[in-house]
């Protein structure tokens, strides 16, 4: 029996390119369902090192540590994370220095 693949793609939301805000549609969706998928682009510098994007993770973990949510994948060497967030998680992540955008994530299956 084959692996299944999923990939995890963004749709952009409003507002959340801008600023670390949370979309208005994005916040009903987590209190609907209570979790929402999410891919969180982390505030790294350009050209941060490893250990400094690490750093970054550890950080905004700590923020939302008191908050229901799960990551799912850190995606080592890049400053995301992608987690299923709840609508505590998703404000404690809108108000954090230390985060650049908020996408929601959708699993797509794999082209052939």
């Amino acid at each position: 029996m084959g692996a299944v693949v999923l990939v995890l793609a963004m749709t952009s939301c409003a507002g959340s390119s801008q600023a670390p805000g949370v979309a208005p549609d994005l916040s009903a969706k987590a209190r609907a369902q209570g979790l929402v998928l999410v891919v969180v682009t982390l505030r790294a510098p350009e050209g941060a090192s490893p250990s400094a994007i690490a750093a970054l993770k550890k950080a905004v973990l700590a923020e939302i540590a008191s908050t229901r949510h799960r990551v799912v994948r850190e995606l080592t060497g890049l400053p995301q994370i992608a987690l299923e967030a709840s609508t505590d998680t998703l404000q404690a992540l809108g108000a954090s220095a230390n985060v650049a955008r908020i996408d929601e994530s959708i699993a797509q299956p794999p082209l052939r």
